[in-house]
C-alpha cells in the first residue's frame, strides 16, 4: 500500500462560506434564543458561537463524502481526514481539508490514465478555467491537459507539487462523472450530503463560550427543570383531586 497526502479543492473553507457565515449564525443564535421555555431570554446571546468540533466532523465527513465519490468510480483507494489547515487572513485563500490517499501498486495510476482519456475535453476545459494566470491570480500549475497526463504516466510522486495535481485531477474526474461544472457546484452536493444525510448542522454545535454565558445557561437549566417539577406537582395535586 502507498500513500500521498492531498488537498480536497472543492471545500469552500468555513469563513462565510455554505458552511458558516455570521448571517446565518446569528439567525440560529436568535431563533434559539426565541424558543427558550416560559418566554425566557439570554442576556449574553453574543457570547454564544459554535463549537470547535463542528468544524472536525465537517472535515471528517466531507473526507467521507469524496471517498465514496472516487470509489463509485471504480478507484480502488482509500481517503482518511487528516489535517484542516487555514489562512492568517482569508483575503486570498481560505481553509483546506487535507487526507491521506492510500492506493495499492499501479491500478490508481492506469484507471486515472482512462478516465483522462474518457472525459478529456471537459477536463481540457477545467484545467484551462482554474489554472490559467491572469489578472490578480498566478497559477503555480500547468493550464494544459497534455501536461497533465504526461505527469499523471510518470506518477513520480515525489516531485514537486504532484500532490496537487492528484488532488484537483480526482476533483475535476468527479466533477465529470457527475455533470458539475465548477468546483461550488461539488462542494455543494457535499453540503447537502453532510447536513441532509450525515446530520451535521451548525445549530447542533451552538454553546456558550465565555464563563458568564456558561453560566447563564446553568441558571437557565435550572429554572426550566424547577417549573417543570413545579408544573408535575400541580398535575399531581389536580388528578388527586379530580380521583
Amino acid at each position: 500500500m502507498k500513500t500521498i497526502n492531498i488537498q480536497l479543492p472543492s471545500f469552500g473553507g468555513f469563513y462565510e462560506s455554505l458552511w458558516r457565515n455570521s448571517d446565518t449564525e446569528y439567525w440560529e443564535l436568535k431563533e434559539m434564543d426565541d424558543n427558550l421555555e416560559f418566554g425566557m431570554h439570554l442576556e449574553h446571546l453574543d457570547d454564544w458561537g459554535i463549537s470547535s468540533t463542528y468544524q472536525t466532523d465537517v472535515c471528517k465527513a466531507y473526507t467521507e463524502f469524496m471517498r465514496d465519490k472516487l470509489r463509485e468510480l471504480g478507484l480502488n483507494i482509500d481517503l482518511q481526514y487528516e489535517a484542516m489547515t487555514s489562512p492568517s487572513y482569508y483575503n486570498f485563500e481560505t481553509d483546506k481539508i487535507w487526507a491521506d490517499l492510500t492506493y495499492t501498486g499501479n491500478e490508481l495510476r492506469y484507471k486515472l490514465l482512462a478516465l483522462m482519456r474518457a472525459h478529456e475535453v471537459h477536463l481540457t476545459n477545467l484545467i484551462a478555467r482554474y489554472h490559467t494566470s491572469c489578472d490578480g491570480f498566478w497559477s503555480w500549475m500547468d493550464n494544459d491537459y497534455h501536461d497533465w497526463y504526461r505527469r499523471i504516466a510518470r506518477w513520480d510522486k515525489d516531485s514537486d507539487r504532484f500532490g496537487l495535481y492528484v488532488s484537483y485531477l480526482l476533483t475535476y474526474i468527479v466533477m465529470c462523472e457527475n455533470g458539475f461544472d465548477t468546483l461550488h457546484d461539488l462542494d455543494e452536493s457535499a453540503y447537502m450530503e453532510v447536513t441532509d444525510w450525515k446530520g451535521i448542522y451548525p445549530t447542533s454545535y451552538l454553546e456558550p463560550q465565555t464563563d458568564e454565558a456558561k453560566e447563564e445557561w446553568a441558571q437557565y437549566e435550572q429554572k426550566v427543570e424547577y417549573r417543570r417539577m413545579l408544573e408535575r406537582d400541580q398535575l399531581s395535586i389536580n388528578f388527586d383531586i379530580a380521583m
